[in-house]
């Protein structure tokens, strides 16, 4: 079985800024999403090198950034309680995890 535990950095050091530096990472994962609530688009690209690990911290970091944003662009109590129940919610449905359109767009 692979090693399961999730890389770190040390936390002095500098983390490059420059979206080409992040591509030199074979493990590098970038989304792209595009009008998420109209015709929305969807881009996933991964480094040569990824791993399940990869996979799940990525999104585990995408998710407490969306939070921090919701708490600086919507600072209120009932934005982040729905943040956090929509997310709950979507786990925890059956749908969630079969075909993506089968949840998405029902």
């Amino acid at each position: 079985m692979p090693d399961m535990k999730p890389r770190t950095k040390d936390s002095t050091e500098e983390i490059p800024l420059d979206e080409t530096e992040l591509y030199k990472d074979p493990h590098y994962i970038k989304y792209i999403v595009s009008e998420p609530l109209g015709d929305c688009r969807f881009v996933m690209d991964t480094g040569r090198e990824i791993t399940a690990v990869d996979l799940t911290v990525a999104v585990s970091l995408i998710m407490r950034q969306t939070y921090e944003a919701i708490q600086d662009h919507f600072p209120s109590p009932e934005a982040r309680k729905m943040f956090r129940e929509a997310l709950t919610h979507a786990v925890n449905d059956e749908k969630f995890w079969e075909e993506e359109e089968t949840y998405f767009l029902s």
